[in-house]
């Protein structure tokens, strides 16, 4: 069975961890002693860490500051969800609380009073923030 250079390819991280299973290993090692030239490119980027795909070591202080920065990067998405929800719904809370027992319905006025006002405007830089620590997270792989 002829296998291509791309499936030995996507089996060495297997093969390297020592991971696989025997015939895993196997048919690697059989496709090496076919195309040594092959196996010390590999084994040489491998060790290098350069092959596309393959976890490169990390030393445990980078792995610590990595954690260290996630949590603080979760702690501030929460931090600004609770503070978004929190302005978005106090002017609301206020309205009903505060002119409760009002029977002459004054409309939206109360939306722009000095509580209303900045609480609507916290709660829009929240969500910003929000939003934008979210779109970080995604895309650095966090």
């Amino acid at each position: 069975m002829k296998l291509s250079e791309n499936i030995i390819i996507d089996l060495l991280p297997l093969y390297f961890e020592g991971e696989g299973s025997k015939e895993t290993r196997a048919l690697v090692e059989s496709y090496f002693e076919e195309n040594p030239e092959f196996h010390d490119t590999m084994k040489n980027e491998f060790e290098q860490g350069i092959l596309v795909g393959f976890p490169s070591e990390l030393d445990p202080e980078d792995k610590m500051l990595i954690l260290k920065n996630t949590k603080k990067l979760l702690r501030l998405r929460a931090l600004s969800l609770n503070t978004a929800l929190l302005g978005t719904l106090l002017p609301l809370l206020y309205f009903t609380f505060y002119d409760f027992g009002d029977k002459s319905f004054q409309g939206f006025s109360w939306m722009w009073s000095d509580i209303g006002v900045y609480s609507m405007l916290l709660g829009l830089l929240a969500w910003v923030g929000y939003f934008a620590l979210r779109f970080r997270m995604r895309t650095s792989g966090v």
